[in-house]
Formats: structure tokens, C-alpha cells, sequence
């Protein structure tokens, strides 16, 4: 891992988050400083998204981090307490800065990116879109065969066809 991040001191993570609409980068020295940007500008970072789904499936506020810096999005309806179109626009989602930025692959992990992915602005653009995800739950799933909420469901499964089995047979029996 030296090697990749070098001797680097852990990135400060920011006391008082920004609410200015769209991305902001905190100093990674202090974590304080948020400074405005159009994206993140490191190649490779964490990324999670919040949705408020009682208002649709558009995206509020997203956070990402890398390895030189912390970041935060916020939807310029939340800051203006506006309310969005019920039909998704690009102007909602969040930019990556992947896409027809050339030179700019990526390579964006989270833990069900899927979800994330599909409020990014970047994968509704025609150009070549040079960012690629990583699913740290998909490679829960690999490692460790079902996630906690599926094993749940599958023991559940099991025990409700074992009481119709135990039903069957009584009322075979009998």
C-alpha cells in the first residue's frame, strides 16, 4: 500500500460539512477549507449518495473520499429548499467529471454502487465515460456467499417451508 499512497498522512475528516450547492473539497492538511470544484479530483475515491425517497429518487447529498481529500455534494434543491421535477434531469444528478473529460478514467467504489451509479450524471452522457465501479457488496457476495439481509430471508424461507412440510405430512397423515 506504500507504495501506492506513498507515506501520506491520513486525510482529516472536515468538523463542519459545506452546504453549498454541488461539490465541495476540504483541505486534506486540516480537513477545514472547503474550496468549490466541479468533481473530485483524484482518479480514485469512495462514493455514497443519500436519497430523500419520501420526495423521489433524486439525489440530496452525496460524500466521497480519496486519498489526498474529503468531499461532499449537495443538490442545489436542498440548499434553496426547492422541490425537483418528478422526471429526472442531468442538472439533478451528480457530476464525476468522467465522462468527456479525456485523460480522466476513474474508478469510483461503494458498497452498492448500482444504487449510487444511477445518480450520476456522468452515465447518461453519450461521450465515452472512462469511470468504472467497484462493489464492495458484490464482493461481500464473492467472498462471503449471501449478505446479512439475504441470509436473513433464506432462513426465514427455509423455516416457513419446513412448517408446510410438517402441515403436509399431518394432514397426509391424518
Amino acid at each position: 500500500i506504500d507504495e501506492v499512497i506513498g507515506n501520506r498522512k491520513p486525510v482529516t475528516q472536515p468538523e463542519e460539512w459545506s452546504m453549498n450547492p454541488g461539490w465541495t473539497r476540504y483541505d486534506p492538511e486540516d480537513g477545514q477549507k472547503p474550496v468549490p470544484v466541479s468533481f473530485p479530483l483524484e482518479r480514485c475515491f469512495a462514493f455514497d449518495v443519500e436519497v430523500c425517497v419520501q420526495d423521489g429518487q433524486h439525489p440530496v447529498m452525496a460524500a466521497a473520499l480519496s486519498d489526498r481529500a474529503w468531499y461532499t455534494w449537495t443538490s442545489p434543491h436542498l440548499v434553496n429548499l426547492t422541490k425537483p421535477d418528478s422526471s429526472a434531469k442531468v442538472e439533478d444528478l451528480i457530476p464525476l467529471g468522467g465522462s468527456g473529460h479525456s485523460g480522466n478514467e476513474r474508478l469510483v467504489i461503494g458498497h452498492n454502487i448500482c444504487y449510487d451509479r444511477a445518480r450520476v450524471s456522468d452515465e447518461y452522457d453519450l461521450q465515452s465515460n472512462s469511470t468504472r465501479f467497484a462493489d464492495t457488496m458484490a464482493m461481500h457476495v464473492i467472498a462471503n456467499g449471501m449478505t446479512s439481509g439475504q441470509r436473513m430471508l433464506k432462513v426465514k424461507a427455509n423455516k416457513a417451508a419446513q412448517a408446510y412440510d410438517e402441515d403436509l405430512e399431518e394432514v397426509c397423515d391424518g
